[in-house]
């Protein structure tokens, strides 16, 4: 019996071996590192020296939050000049030019609080005597100050209150230079010093009783 092919299909014979010289397929993001890159330049180094060092400073350094951000911006820039002139990296350049600006403002801002505070001269013997030892920052010191006290000058025997005619208010003050003398009807009791509180015991009673008279 003859075969006649009534269709143009190949035949393909069964049982056929795989040409060994197909291409096999690589996944993309191939995680094997075969062939080590060589070293980066020393500018890369440099900018992973700085982030270390700042990561190890230690808490009780007191201004170790300024020499952090400090160390970060420095590490920042020169990220971006190793990726710019070394690696043209763009991804990198950016993300670096991100953290460079977060790091310096807030380098900035650190620095501007640790600023010298300049108390007024009249105040500043107050403060080293009072406040400085209570540990009250010099800018709270100058806040509380500035917003909520006035000096007042007296003249040799002027009177800061008249007993039984001055009324007590609201008011707390503290002798910043010279001497007050307390009398009642007429009779000595004790003086007052720099640095010490006038009127303290009328500004306790204040808290119980309004409109009371002094009564030395």
């Amino acid at each position: 019996m003859d075969t006649t092919a009534m269709s143009p299909f190949a035949v393909t014979p069964l049982g056929s071996v795989p040409d060994s010289n197909a291409t096999t397929l690589v996944p993309f993001n191939e995680t094997a590192c075969e062939n080590w890159k060589e070293i980066h330049h020393l500018v890369f180094h440099v900018a992973n020296v700085c982030f270390a060092t700042g990561l190890v400073i230690p808490t009780t350094l007191n201004l170790h939050m300024i020499f952090l951000r400090g160390l970060l911006t420095i590490g920042c820039a020169l990220f971006i000049i190793w990726a710019t002139l070394y690696r043209c990296a763009l991804d990198i350049m950016i993300w670096n030019s991100v953290f460079l600006v977060v790091n310096l403002l807030h380098f900035i801002y650190l620095v501007y609080k640790r600023r010298p505070i300049k108390i007024e001269k009249e105040l500043s013997s107050l403060y080293k005597r009072m406040f400085e030892p209570l540990h009250v920052p010099p800018e709270l010191f100058q806040r509380l100050t500035g917003q909520f006290c006035n000096i007042q000058t007296l003249k040799p025997g002027q009177a800061y209150a008249a007993e039984d005619k001055t009324s007590v208010d609201d008011r707390l003050s503290i002798l910043l230079k010279g001497k007050m003398k307390v009398s009642y009807r007429g009779h000595f009791l004790h003086n007052i010093y720099p640095c010490a509180f006038i009127d303290s015991p009328e500004f306790r009673s204040t808290q119980m009783n309004r409109g009371e008279k002094f009564q030395v």
